[in-house]
């Protein structure tokens, strides 16, 4: 009996929250201007929390996120909708293939962000992400949903499989590096991720460092340390070290991804026993000898363009490929 009053009190306390919450709203919004028109609260504010709840059961997924982002009181009552997985940024964590097709349009997450387009926002179909308009060539605004591009050589690099970069996030990086440089009194703002370590190597010049695991399954363990650094001509280096150790002698190329590049995977490396591998797109591969049983080193350096802005060659050429073919093939962890 007990546990049914304290479930009662408690839906009364989440009722009486909203109920203030949404005359604050009300209130606040009352000093706009509206002439000639009676402002009315919307009848769906009038309707018990759990009818509202069965309701939004009823909704589709990209619904029920437009619903939550509808108003204040509604993305109280329903906002964790959109931590679900499906509304996520993509990257290679849960996913076997590192040639993706995520910019097809039944897609939960694209369906959502093509829903909140407007005059003001609109979504790049190389960055999977909403700039505004003004960001765009006139000429790609032009173009059909999802297929817009923010800038030339536009796209998604793949750093880990946990860790993906647009070009503005490298920007924001970059920043972070060249402001780390500056004289000590220069504000340096955390990374906003917490994804990255800020350090200073022994030439004093700043670095930003990041390490992960990739296990795979029984078969193969993945520790990763990546490095990002500026260098000549203030061009992003990226250098990783990857610790693996596997079952060789049962090695399979699916047991992957651990990709060294968009285009090579190290686990295809060290089934042709080949020592160094240098890739169209300058990505560079060295593997160390072993130094125990079932245990490797393999060290890769990327260069990920020049820091000015717009996007160069350089950077489109570590991008993630998008092929349409594989979209019906995605195997999932």
């Amino acid at each position: 009996m007990s546990a049914v009053f304290e479930k009662g009190e408690e839906w009364h306390q989440r009722q009486s929250f909203c109920q203030s919450l949404w005359k604050n709203i009300n209130r606040l919004t009352s000093f706009l201007p509206y002439p000639g028109v009676v402002r009315k609260e919307p009848p769906l504010f009038f309707l018990p929390e759990c009818l509202l709840r069965e309701i939004f059961e009823l909704l589709q997924p990209v619904d029920q996120a437009c619903l939550s982002l509808s108003c204040k009181l509604l993305f109280y009552l329903f906002g964790s909708v959109l931590e679900r997985e499906e509304f996520r940024f993509p990257r290679l964590l849960h996913i076997k293939v590192p040639r993706l097709c995520l910019n097809k349009p039944d897609i939960p997450r694209n369906q959502l962000l093509l829903r909140l387009e407007d005059a003001r926002w609109r979504l790049c179909g190389a960055c999977l992400r909403l700039h505004p308009r003004k960001e765009f060539p006139i000429s790609s605004l032009r173009s059909p949903p999802l297929q817009t591009r923010c800038m030339t050589y536009a796209g998604i690099v793949d750093l880990c499989p946990c860790l993906s970069l647009t070009f503005r996030d490298r920007a924001r990086l970059v920043k972070l590096l060249k402001l780390r440089r500056a004289p000590d009194d220069a504000i340096v703002k955390p990374d906003r991720w917490r994804l990255f370590q800020l350090g200073v190597n022994e030439q004093g010049e700043p670095y930003l460092s990041h390490s992960c695991w990739v296990l795979n399954d029984a078969r193969v363990h993945a520790k990763l340390q990546i490095m990002l650094f500026l260098g000549e001509s203030d061009r992003l280096i990226m250098q990783s070290q990857y610790h693996i150790q596997a079952q060789f002698h049962r090695l399979r190329l699916r047991d992957g991804p651990i990709p060294a590049c968009p285009h090579w995977e190290i686990l295809e490396l060290l089934k042709i026993r080949q020592k160094s591998y240098k890739c169209f797109c300058d990505t560079r591969a060295e593997v160390s000898p072993n130094l125990q049983a079932n245990q490797v080193v393999v060290d890769v350096s990327r260069i990920l363009g020049s820091s000015d802005w717009p996007a160069d060659l350089v950077w489109y050429k570590q991008c993630r490929l998008v092929l349409e073919e594989t979209y019906s093939k995605l195997i999932f962890w």
